[in-house]
C-alpha cells in the first residue's frame, strides 16, 4: 500500500491487472483501465512545498476512492500517477 494515500501500490497493480485480464479473457468480459496523471504537479511542490503537494495527493486519492465503484481497485502508481 502507498503510505501517503492508502491506495494500493504499483506491485498490486501488476498482480491484480494480470489476474483481471486473465479472468476477463476467459469470460469474454471487457476490462477498463483508467490512468490518471496530474499535469505539472512539480509546480505545486516547487511553489508550495512537498507537504502541500502531499496534501493534494491525499485529496486526489480521496476523490478517486469516492468515484470508484465498490469492485474497482484504486492504485497510486508513483509520484503523481494513479490508476483505477
Amino acid at each position: 500500500f502507498c503510505r501517503l494515500t492508502g491506495l494500493l501500490n504499483v506491485r498490486h497493480l501488476n498482480r491484480i491487472l494480470n489476474s483481471t485480464i486473465y479472468a476477463a479473457e476467459r469470460s469474454l468480459e471487457p476490462v477498463t483501465v483508467v490512468f490518471i496523471d496530474i499535469n505539472d504537479f512539480k509546480i505545486i511542490n516547487d511553489n508550495f512545498g512537498h507537504s502541500k503537494g502531499d496534501q493534494m495527493l491525499k485529496v486526489v486519492a480521496d476523490a478517486i476512492r469516492f468515484v470508484a465503484r465498490l469492485d474497482d481497485h484504486c492504485f497510486r502508481c508513483g509520484g503523481d500517477e494513479f490508476c483505477i
